[in-house]
């Protein structure tokens, strides 16, 4: 788990000794289980051991769109609203078995105390939340481009390591998370792998054409 953002810089000795000060948990969960569901107090920050997740929200139309993806060992989840103490609205679903460490968030309240390792995570909670308000502002500026093509090719270079972009995200996800419906994505998508600008294999696309894609922002 030191590897996560969250415990930047620790040792295997200062890990143990913050689920000491913490009284953290990991626990199980298993396959289209709930974390946390809309109307639940966040009162727990969320770090991903193993498994795969997705944020989820419904409308009032029963429409589902997927806020984001969580498949990486490490990565922490819900760090907004647990440490503002807020009630969800949000679904977190349990895409496979997992496991995740459960942090209590009155950890956090350094008007409790004050330790070494607590000084430590929280400059580390600081970056992670720096990281989230850039996340979403990227986010508002995809949605806002004017055309599918566009947001496909801002969500493309976003996420991609090395030319390929491989969120994990199925075609239904991928269209939650632009705000539109899979055969419309599916058809754009092929479209842009016959005009030469990306290569599809699966969850997998790799951009053939970064000039070109990035033109289109």
């Amino acid at each position: 788990m030191i590897n996560s953002k969250l415990f930047k810089n620790f040792t295997e000795q200062e890990f143990e000794q913050f689920l000491i000060e913490s009284n953290s948990i990991i626990n199980k969960y298993n396959k289209n289980s709930f974390v946390f569901s809309p109307g639940d107090v966040c009162d727990k920050i969320y770090v991903l051991k193993s498994g795969k997740l997705s944020l989820e929200k419904t409308d009032i139309n029963g429409k589902n769109t997927v806020v984001n993806i969580f498949k990486n060992h490490g990565e922490v989840m819900a760090e907004v609203y647990s440490y503002l103490n807020k009630i969800s609205d949000f679904t977190l679903v349990c895409n496979t078995d997992c496991e995740i460490l459960e942090i209590p968030v009155r950890f956090f309240d350094i008007s409790i105390s004050s330790t070494p390792i607590k000084n430590k995570i929280m400059t580390n909670l600081i970056t992670i939340l720096a990281e989230k308000a850039f996340f979403l502002n990227s986010k508002v500026r995809m949605l806002s481009s004017f055309s599918l093509r566009q947001k496909i090719a801002t969500f493309l270079i976003q996420t991609e390591k090395e030319n390929v972009s491989n969120t994990g995200m199925t075609r239904q996800q991928m269209a939650d998370f632009l705000a539109t419906t899979r055969p419309s994505l599916s058809r754009e998508l092929l479209s842009m792998e016959d005009s030469g600008l990306i290569e599809l294999n699966g969850s997998e696309i790799k951009i053939k054409n970064r000039e070109e894609l990035e033109n289109l922002l």
